[in-house]
């Protein structure tokens, strides 16, 4: 029994384990294929048979950076800032006077809390010794 395709007239046997390979001698590239193979036993032959299959790309290696360009940020986008040499964190359009008010009003609002807290113990601690 012979095995024949059309990658040139390339033809093989088939082994009496029903297994058979066929080389390519010649370079794939990526894409879609057809091949068409024909079984044949003495003067009887089958109708041709298709198969197609495709070939991934390989993957692309990307460029490295030139030295000083920034790194890669884990999403994928280009890093970038205006921080300073010293280690500093970069700029982010907030001010520290933006901040204090803030700052100012939660420091009473817990001076405060804790004054009443202490007001309210104090007088059921009085309260239950009277």
């Amino acid at each position: 029994m012979a095995l024949a395709a059309d990658l040139g007239g390339a033809t093989t046997t088939v082994a009496a384990d029903g297994t058979w390979s066929l080389d390519v001698t010649t370079g794939l590239t990526a894409g879609t294929h057809e091949v068409q193979l024909t079984q044949a036993l003495g003067a009887r032959a089958i109708a041709p048979q298709t198969v197609t299959f495709s070939i991934a790309a390989a993957p692309t290696v990307p460029a490295p950076l030139p030295s000083g360009a920034p790194s890669p940020s884990p999403t994928g986008g280009a890093a970038a800032g205006t921080g300073s040499p010293s280690g500093s964190l970069a700029a982010t359009g907030g001010s520290d006077a933006g901040v204090w008010p803030f700052a100012l009003a939660g420091a009473v609002l817990v001076a405060v809390g804790g004054s009443v807290l202490a007001v309210r113990r104090s007088r059921r601690t009085s309260s239950a010794e009277s």
